[in-house]
């Protein structure tokens, strides 16, 4: 699960949000705030599971709830709770308190709460801890499988570079012709492809594509007989990489058993995990 797709998620909007929120609000923030300068070190890189409080100056609540998760997390250091402005997120005022979880390394909220009240909060905390707990573990079983799969491709690259090295060698002549051609096709197309954008109707669109269908065919055809010619010009050196490949193939399949039956039905506690938590 990519870090860099959830910096995107929370980084990317904060660049944005972040103009529309006075610095008053971030003067009353109860919980610590989440700023464009830490979201990377306090959620995306976060060692714990974050819960995200999304509130507002014009929320009534927010505040009392705040208190609440702010008097949780001094009892409870398992979660980390954090604020962030709805500015920020784009939640509507109706929509306050929200809440979002996060868990370290997974690049989207594994829960979002409309209303939040922080009744259930104990149950919440709790029911976060023991994803966790199964996370930490999915992660832990899953390493020395990436591991040994990383190794396998590496070799497999190895092995097949003189190959593929090759292979692009007998390929060059095809691409300068396959290249030649569509230069000559776009010489035979001129402006047409700029009057079909300025066309004044779909009348008028439609002829300009029968035109440029015409026009486009015999360099299609010419285009496909020269792949037919470059496969069958190649095929020795493919079939020679397929066997090359095979072993690894069949190694990287034999991980993928011993990574799923070490898994067992980790995955799917986890899955039933997070359905619970979503009816907290």
């Amino acid at each position: 699960m990519s870090k860099r797709n959830l910096a995107v998620i929370i980084g990317g909007i904060l660049l944005v949000g972040l103009v529309l929120v006075t610095p008053a609000l971030l003067n009353r923030s109860i919980l610590p705030e989440v700023t464009q300068t830490n979201v990377e070190a306090e959620v995306i890189n976060s060692d714990r599971p974050v819960v995200l409080l999304v509130t507002s100056g014009n929320c009534g609540t927010c505040k009392d709830v705040a208190q609440k998760l702010k008097a949780k997390g001094e009892k409870d250091s398992t979660v980390k709770f954090m604020q962030i402005p709805s500015a920020v997120v784009g939640a509507p005022d109706q929509a306050l308190p929200m809440v979002l979880v996060m868990l370290p390394g997974v690049p989207d909220p594994i829960y979002q709460k409309t209303q939040f009240n922080a009744g259930n909060i104990d149950a919440l905390v709790a029911k976060i801890g023991e994803i966790e707990v199964l996370r930490k573990e999915f992660v832990a079983k899953n390493k020395p499988f990436d591991d040994q799969i990383a190794d396998v491709e590496k070799r497999a690259q190895t092995a097949l570079a003189p190959i593929q090295a090759e292979l692009e060698a007998a390929l060059a002549p095809f691409k300068q012709q396959a290249k030649e051609i569509q230069e000559r096709a776009q010489t035979a197309l001129g402006d047409l492809p700029e009057q079909l954008k300025n066309a004044k109707d779909q009348a008028e669109a439609l002829k300009i594509q029968i035109e440029i269908m015409q026009k486009s065919q015999p360099f299609q055809q010419e285009m496909a007989a020269l792949q037919k010619k470059a496969a069958d010009a190649t095929r020795d050196i493919q079939q020679r990489g397929a066997a090359v490949m095979k072993p690894f193939q069949e190694e990287a399949a034999g991980i993928e058993a011993n990574r799923e039956k070490e898994l067992g039905d980790l995955q799917s506690k986890i899955q039933k995990a997070v359905g619970e938590l979503g009816q907290l």
